[in-house]
């Protein structure tokens, strides 16, 4: 991500300057909190379709870290402005979340963690047009009263679109969180037969933080976020690939609004598409498996899980059906 250079702006009731650096001083002078809070509120405003932000506190040794994270849907009421702030399955073992943390977060407004969900943050969604400043407004809060953080200086962000693509950068004034960068001279390596299972193995077990994974009669990884069921396929032979899918809703009456809401939703989408089959509609993804990591196996799951649980609502509400824990075997990881 390029970093813009430029003056800071000093607290008051100047606007921020969009050309303003993403360094937290500048000229010895640190960041305050109302700037930072002013930066952030017309960052969420400027986010594109299908992005998502991340503040976070720097990983400590295990690679854990606190964090509050948006993702930015669309620019309707239905699909609006995710936020979520780091939960105990996302936090390290060690240091879980006080009463008093918890306590602090449920003042907040923010939705406890479905016990049964494996995403397993605290939720809070915003819809469109969203107001900016209180969300800003909140996450500050978050970050400063529940996770401790002392200063700007101390948070690093990600940006970037769900799907392939560039974006524009945020004049939050923090540094950027440093990724590690892939030799050039390193070759690019599919995982043959037999060697990708474990990689997606790695990968739910790290994100779901469980020691041992369940498989269902099809061979798929059945795993429950939210109100939604995912599916995840390994499929080895010549052409390897791990497929996500969810069935989100059954029974649903197809007609011309039905296919005129999935063609609005995956005009909307870019890493995921929507379909009917048989009166059941889906959602669905593959992965292509070139340097393929657990990670980013786990951050897809994450991902289409999220908009699987967020879409069997929405279209519940329009045109019924059933979700997917109605009369859904129990066996899910």
């Amino acid at each position: 991500m390029r970093t813009q250079k430029g003056d800071m702006m000093p607290t008051g009731s100047d606007p921020v300057d969009h050309d303003a650096s993403n360094s937290a001083t500048m000229s010895g002078v640190p960041l305050s909190w109302d700037d930072f809070t002013r930066r952030l509120a017309e960052s969420l405003g400027r986010m594109a379709i299908e992005s998502f932000l991340i503040l976070s506190l720097p990983a400590d040794v295990a690679g854990v870290r606190a964090y509050v994270q948006f993702a930015h849907w669309a620019h309707d009421a239905s699909q609006g402005l995710r936020t979520e702030a780091a939960g105990n399955k996302n936090l390290p073992g060690t240091r879980p979340l006080t009463p008093a943390q918890e306590e602090r977060l449920e003042a907040l407004a923010w939705q406890c963690p479905d016990t049964d969900s494996a995403v397993g943050n605290y939720i809070r969604d915003w819809p469109m047009p969203a107001p900016f400043a209180e969300v800003a407004a909140v996450a500050v809060r978050t970050l400063r009263e529940v996770y401790g953080v002392a200063e700007p200086a101390e948070l690093r962000f990600r940006y970037a679109l769900f799907g392939s693509g560039d974006v524009a950068d945020l004049a939050l004034g923090l540094e950027p969180e440093e990724r590690p960068l892939r030799p050039r001279s390193k070759p690019s390596r599919r995982p043959s037969a037999g060697t990708l299972s474990p990689i997606v193995e790695q990968g739910l077990r790290r994100w779901l933080r469980v020691d041992r994974l369940e498989r269902d009669a099809d061979s798929d990884y059945p795993i429950r976020v939210g109100s939604a069921l995912i599916f995840v396929r390994v499929v080895e032979d010549e052409l390897p690939m791990i497929a996500i899918f969810s069935t989100i809703l059954a029974g649903v009456e197809e007609g011309p609004a039905l296919f005129a809401a999935l063609d609005d939703i995956n005009r909307r989408i870019r890493f995921a598409r929507a379909f009917s089959i048989g009166r059941t509609i889906l959602v669905a993804t593959e992965l292509p498996v070139v340097d393929i990591t657990a990670d980013q196996i786990a951050f897809a799951c994450m991902q289409l899980g999220s908009l699987a649980d967020h879409l069997d609502d929405v279209l519940h509400g329009r045109f019924g059906g059933g979700f997917a824990f109605e009369g859904r075997p129990t066996l899910v990881n």
